[in-house]
């Protein structure tokens, strides 16, 4: 059939070519996550540092890992032990005190130093959100600016354009200070989406 040899001599024509694209998108994203691997950890340190000097709260955080498949064809990063305190003193109430934290970038960000924040998965943890009898909240004065520390000209290329936030497994405390109120509820599961990014730079 006349039909049956056109295909397969096109097939055979194309399958080297294709096979060779394909190598080609192997060994890139191979060489993307060796690189990101060895520079991960110095990456979310600096970008924790310069979160600490742009705001008033203080952010801790334990080991981080790459995670390449977790958000994939985006790249993620698992960091560990993650704490958000009100104000630069440890003795302040922890805002978020979580297990783990997952956060998915865009490779070719990564790749080129600027890290934009896709979405973030909380597991294993719990936020205190606190109602001040002042009428502010914690989180308010936790994102107050630290101007005194912080110089705009010397910032990183680093930037929060969130579609997607999960919880699991997250304990979730409302503490009205007028009332004495606290209200407790704990999410399993959970996530919300976006239609327009929540947007931020550092």
């Amino acid at each position: 059939d006349d039909m049956n040899l056109f295909s397969a001599f096109s097939f055979k024509k194309i399958l080297p070519p294709l096979l060779l694209l394909i190598s080609f998108v192997v060994i890139g994203f191979c060489c993307v996550v060796i690189y990101v691997s060895k520079n991960q950890e110095s990456l979310i340190k600096d970008q924790i540092a310069e979160l600490n000097k742009k705001y008033k709260c203080l952010i801790t955080a334990g080991k981080s890992y790459l995670s390449p498949f977790e958000n994939f064809p985006k790249i993620s990063f698992k960091i560990n032990d993650v704490a958000v305190y009100e104000t630069k003193s440890k003795n302040s109430i922890k805002i978020i005190d979580v297990k783990e934290i997952y956060m998915a970038f865009n490779i070719l960000d990564v790749i080129t130093g600027n890290l934009d924040i896709n979405s973030l998965v909380f597991k294993n943890g719990r936020f205190n959100i606190i109602f001040h009898e002042d009428d502010t909240t914690n989180i308010e004065n936790a994102l107050l600016l630290e101007t005194s520390n912080y110089d705009e000209t010397t910032a990183s290329d680093f930037e929060i354009h969130l579609k997607n936030i999960s919880l699991e497994h997250i304990d979730i405390h409302k503490l009205d200070e007028a009332t004495n109120t606290d209200v407790e509820t704990y999410i399993y599961w959970g996530s919300s989406s976006f239609e327009k990014n929540i947007s931020t730079t550092a």
